[in-house]
């Protein structure tokens, strides 16, 4: 079917955001429990909804497609419960949330993902030996890393820097 668009794909991609969001049971609050049942809902019927345009899309004949006031029902009534469903997961849900640094920080400084910035500075080996030692012992990589003296405390600062990480390039260079 020729209607499938790039904005097609996104709405995709929001109805399963929004369905794992839903399904989930990680949003605490007794005021986003009493959205979850709705966003499911509303996720099912979009999905059923895109396959219904699909279908009707593949069912047109000489360019002439008598299917198109279902397609456009469907569109329209998808999109209308999809900005309802975003604005009250908003109101209900993520407005008023607020950033807990600190435990962010012991989350990112607990990962043992943060020993392959180490790679290239000591090799490949020696930072999954560090983070196979850091998950035995329950220490950091980065406790687990000075204890071992793999490089001096700056530079493993440097490597470790979380911020850094999520910019271009690689950390410490």
């Amino acid at each position: 079917a020729r209607c499938r668009k790039p904005c097609a794909q996104y709405s995709n991609f929001l109805v399963v955001v929004l369905f794992l969001l839903g399904t989930s049971g990680r949003l605490g609050g007794d005021r986003c429990h009493l959205t979850q049942g709705s966003r499911v809902r509303v996720c099912a019927s979009v999905m059923g909804h895109d396959v219904t345009v699909g279908v009707c899309g593949a069912g047109g004949n000489f360019e002439l497609n008598v299917m198109m006031p279902v397609m456009a029902h469907c569109l329209l009534s998808s999109t209308g419960w999809l900005a309802g469903a975003v604005d009250t997961f908003t109101e209900r849900c993520v407005t008023g949330i607020t950033v807990n640094a600190e435990v962010c920080d012991q989350t990112v400084e607990r990962g043992l993902a943060i020993c392959t910035a180490l790679a290239p500075a000591i090799g490949y080996d020696k930072a999954a030996a560090i983070s196979k030692e850091a998950f035995k012992t329950g220490r950091t990589v980065r406790e687990v890393a000075l204890d071992w003296a793999v490089l001096p405390a700056d530079e493993l600062s440097q490597l470790l820097d979380a911020r850094a990480m999520t910019e271009p390039g690689v950390p410490g260079r």
